[in-house]
């Protein structure tokens, strides 16, 4: 088991966002995280990552407990965040953005070789290294944040919301690319709005409603589950 939560509890200012959610994700999956906007999904990445102290349970991975940790500690462990809205240094260029992402390494050879291999995933990119990121497409600056998060080795990849605001062709690209990262060995917990998509890659899945698990079960299950196809796969 690379990283579970064992009845988390948490909030914010006394509103309870998290009721007793358990999640567990295995090496090498892709797990998807289902919901309405408000059911806690983005939270739940937060807890995971320090940015967000729970009130109840626990958090661990690789069997160490890291739901008291700080985000640079977890960090360290292989965790990483990729959160909703990108969060990129505007007024940086693209290939600092890149080297932000590998702050923590200190093997430059190794940071080196990274980022060619980011700009050889996401060809875009390699054309605008020194094009500062905030003037960057809505989609560049989507794959500009997955590469950061790349550039730091994670074991765990938190993504929150990839698609959010993408045309439907850079969609699926992001998608394809996800789908690639999970083949070449790095465990993905995805946060997703669009339930097809994520569905197609996923392994498994957990929906959340009003801060707790309504609903769980391999892909194939929770696309024919008539609540889902029903709230959020279109069905009637």
């Amino acid at each position: 088991m690379t990283l579970r939560l064992e009845n988390i509890e948490a909030g914010y200012g006394g509103i309870a966002a998290l009721r007793g959610v358990s999640i567990e994700v295995r090496a090498g999956e892709i797990v998807a995280i289902l919901g309405a906007n408000g059911a806690g999904k983005s939270t739940t990445l937060k807890v995971i990552s320090g940015l967000v102290r729970p009130s109840g349970g626990a958090v661990y991975l690789e069997d160490r407990r890291i739901d008291r940790l700080r985000p640079y500690e977890t960090a360290r462990l292989g965790l990483v965040h990729c959160p909703e809205g990108r969060r990129l240094f505007a007024n940086m260029t693209v290939l600092e953005n890149l080297e932000m992402g590998a702050y923590q390494r200190g093997d430059k050879a190794g940071v080196k070789r990274d980022i060619e291999k980011m700009t050889g995933l996401f060809d875009v990119l390699g054309s605008r290294r020194a094009q500062l990121a905030g003037t960057l497409s809505g989609g560049e600056q989507q794959m500009l944040a997955l590469a950061r998060a790349l550039m730091a080795r994670p074991k765990v990849l938190l993504l929150d919301e990839p698609s959010l605001g993408l045309a439907p062709m850079l969609i699926e690209q992001i998608f394809a690319t996800i789908a690639q990262i999970r083949r070449e060995g790095v465990t993905i917990l995805l946060v997703e709005q669009n339930a097809h998509m994520a569905l197609e890659v996923a392994d498994r899945g957990y929906v959340l409603e009003t801060g707790h698990v309504a609903v769980t079960g391999d892909a194939d299950e929770l696309r024919n589950h008539p609540a889902v196809i029903e709230a959020y796969l279109g069905g009637a």
